[in-house]
């Protein structure tokens, strides 16, 4: 047999060249897609959803619903809450809790967020009461009211919170150079997405660019110069969508109550830089005073809908502390913090339900 010749010649002449050229590549590849499987592993333990991977509570609990299992998401049931089916019980109320992150809030046990402590703070004031937890990361208002459309003739809440505000404000930072939407017309359409923009959802999907995205693009943001105002229309915009969101509960038979928005700071220069940091890693546009200001200015329009429609307004802008013990970065609560949340709406809800002189739909 001839032995092939130790040349470059005789690397060529057998096709050897191309696997030479394109090795360090696929190394490269190889050694990114292991370190992608052990940080989706790692994530999937600490009990996130990542792309490859789903945490054992919520894998086990679509592959069965069991009857030890406390709370969601299950199979028919996709809320992180107390596992409920059917209407409320005779003589009690069902609270649903319309946010994003801050009520889902997978950092902290399922028992401690404010919504699955809402029952027990509100059963203190002599109120029977159980919560679904219409909450999701990175939902907006408009989320919200679709997941409540969706679920409210099975459920049927007789109450409903909505505590939002940062999603929306992130949403509409991004839209800011844009002429004003006309009928949510910026939102996400069905229409098939070109490949290169579903490779590129799915890049992002995954757990190394979080990584990446969580630790490296907050600092690499933090030095070009950022947005300290949105435009006024974005405030109207945001206006209008919470009186819909007034509307659309009433229409459904439920009275709505409205909460002012709490950052962990109300001026900007008290902002430490890990919330800030935090905060840039959803939203690279916006400065401390963009925030500071635009939360100011938000929570007294929701003030001022609270007043022109007639809805309680549970003021937790207001009420609550500021600093390191309630918040664990700019915008979500400690487990402690959830639990005064809980007790400040519990306060708020007992309100427009001793108004209209016992419980149910209106």
């Amino acid at each position: 047999m001839q032995a092939i010749p130790d040349t470059p010649h005789g690397m060529q002449k057998h096709g050897l060249v191309g696997f030479g050229a394109f090795a360090t590549l696929f190394w490269t590849l190889a050694i990114l897609a292991s370190v992608e499987v052990l940080l989706e592993a790692r994530g999937a333990s600490r009990g996130f959803e990542t792309l490859l991977f789903r945490p054992a509570h919520l894998a086990g609990a679509h592959a069965s619903e069991k009857a030890d299992l406390v709370y969601g998401p299950i199979a028919g049931f996709p809320f992180r809450s107390r596992v409920l089916s059917g209407p409320p019980v005779a003589g009690g109320e069902r609270i649903w809790i319309a946010s994003a992150s801050h009520a889902e809030d997978l950092y902290v046990r399922a028992d401690q967020v404010f919504p699955n402590r809402l029952a027990a703070a509100l059963g203190m004031l002599g109120v029977s009461a159980d919560v679904v937890n219409g909450s999701r990361a990175g939902m907006t208002i408009s989320d919200n009211v679709e997941l409540l459309q969706e679920h409210a003739d099975r459920l049927e809440p007789t109450v409903v919170v909505l505590y939002q505000m940062s999603i929306d404000i992130t949403r509409m930072s991004k839209l800011r150079e844009r002429p004003r939407p006309d009928n949510d017309s910026q939102r996400p359409t069905s229409q098939p997405l070109p490949w290169n923009t579903r490779l590129r959802a799915v890049s992002e999907k995954t757990t190394t660019y979080s990584m990446l995205k969580s630790n490296v693009t907050p600092r690499l943001t933090r030095a070009k110069p950022l947005v300290d105002r949105l435009p006024e229309w974005c405030s109207e915009v945001y206006e209008e969508q919470v009186k819909a969101f007034v509307s659309e509960v009433r229409s459904l038979g439920a009275t709505p109550v409205l909460c002012t928005f709490a950052l962990s700071h109300r001026e900007p220069e008290d902002i430490i830089d890990e919330h800030f940091l935090g905060i840039l890693r959803f939203n690279p546009n916006l400065s401390r005073r963009a925030w500071t200001s635009t939360v100011f200015n938000w929570n007294d329009r929701i003030r001022q809908i609270g007043a022109e429609l007639g809805v309680t307004v549970c003021d937790l802008d207001r009420t609550l502390d500021r600093g390191e013990g309630l918040f664990r970065d700019l915008v979500h609560f400690t487990p402690e913090g959830h639990r005064r949340v809980a007790d400040e709406i519990a306060a708020a809800v007992a309100k427009p339900i001793a108004a209209r002189g016992g419980t149910g739909r209106l």
